[in-house]
């Protein structure tokens, strides 16, 4: 009696998705097939995961047939665009058009137009997750505060006063005649008002250098008399003269 094979048998494949890809290929020779690797990129599945496999899971192929299965080489890597000074709007596309998202913060600037892209973060060139997110440093125009009045006040708080403010100082000295004057601002430019943040503030601040004064000594010359007039005998007691009389 002869008997005609129907073919390979068919085996129902197992669940490999979610798997490291070495458990699935094991499930899969246990189960009598053939298994190749194809790695692809994917933002749910972790690294080295199976993320799908063709035949797929749960359906019934050929014993000894090639399973392809699709490993997750983690999430898509891009090249971040260098977007600084830009505008905010064309920085914007760019990195959108990078599938990257954008969050902006503003900072006070005098020396670029308002709206240019002054930093950001990461920077240009980074390769960076797909769907990151990039901060951009936005200039604004500088908002005028008001000019703290430290004249007076010693140079030092001066300056903390200032620069808690927001603005740049600039320092000149000026000889004072007093030494409570020494250290101390005595003019400030401008003083009192509003400017903008950022902007310099010119402070004058007292420097008393002190005086000194020199005593000049006369020595008295060799053959006089102290207080005399030079004329006075050698040996003659003191007042004589050269030997007249009234």
């Amino acid at each position: 009696m002869i008997t005609v094979s129907d073919g390979p048998a068919t085996v129902r494949l197992p669940p490999v998705e979610g798997l490291t890809y070495a458990s699935a290929r094991n499930r899969l020779e246990k189960a009598g097939f053939k298994v190749s690797r194809r790695d692809a990129a994917s933002d749910t599945v972790e690294r080295g995961r199976v993320v799908s496999s063709t035949p797929q899971e749960g359906t019934e192929a050929d014993r000894g047939e090639t399973v392809e299965l699709v490993v997750s080489s983690g999430r898509e890597k891009v090249t971040v665009p260098d977007v600084t000074g830009r505008n905010e709007d064309a920085a914007r596309s760019a990195l959108e058009d990078e599938g990257l998202k954008v969050t902006v913060r503003r900072q006070d600037s005098q020396n670029e137009d308002p709206g240019t892209v002054l930093a950001q973060d990461p920077r240009g060139g980074a390769e960076v997750d797909a769907g990151s997110s990039v901060t951009l440093t936005v200039a604004r125009e500088p908002r005028e505060v008001a000019v703290p009045d430290v004249t007076g006040e010693q140079a030092a708080d001066a300056v903390a006063r200032l620069s808690d403010e927001g603005f740049r100082i600039r320092q000149r000295q000026q000889d004072v005649d007093s030494p409570e004057g020494d250290g101390v601002v005595i003019e400030q430019d401008p003083v009192g008002g509003r400017a903008p943040r950022g902007s310099s503030v010119t402070i004058t601040v007292g420097r008393f250098a002190g005086s000194t004064t020199q005593q000049q000594q006369t020595t008295p010359q060799e053959g006089t008399t102290p207080g005399g007039n030079g004329n006075a005998t050698p040996g003659a007691a003191p007042g004589a003269t050269d030997g007249t009389t009234g």
